[in-house]
């Protein structure tokens, strides 16, 4: 970007005036910004789908109330006792 701010402010000074390197520059640059957010926002919305797909399929084995229940992450509370291994 700043190097773009350069290149038309000298552009401008030019006889003719000439922005067209800067304003290349300024649309390359938000090509690749456009491109690589999209590509973010895609592989985030595709991490939490397999997020959401494994934490589904998890169950636990845990006591609560002396009984031994198969809970989802998101039951269990403070006091359950879990079974590990």
């Amino acid at each position: 970007m700043f190097a773009a701010v350069v290149v038309i402010v000298i552009g401008l000074f030019k006889d003719p005036p000439d922005v067209l390197e800067g304003a290349a520059i300024l649309c390359a640059v938000g090509v690749v910004v456009s491109v690589s957010a999209w590509n973010d926002w895609s592989k985030e919305k595709e991490f939490r789908q397999l997020q959401e797909v494994y934490s589904r399929s998890q169950t636990f084995c845990a006591l609560r109330g002396r009984r031994e229940v198969e809970l989802q992450w998101e039951e269990i509370v403070v006091g359950d006792l879990l079974k590990l291994g």
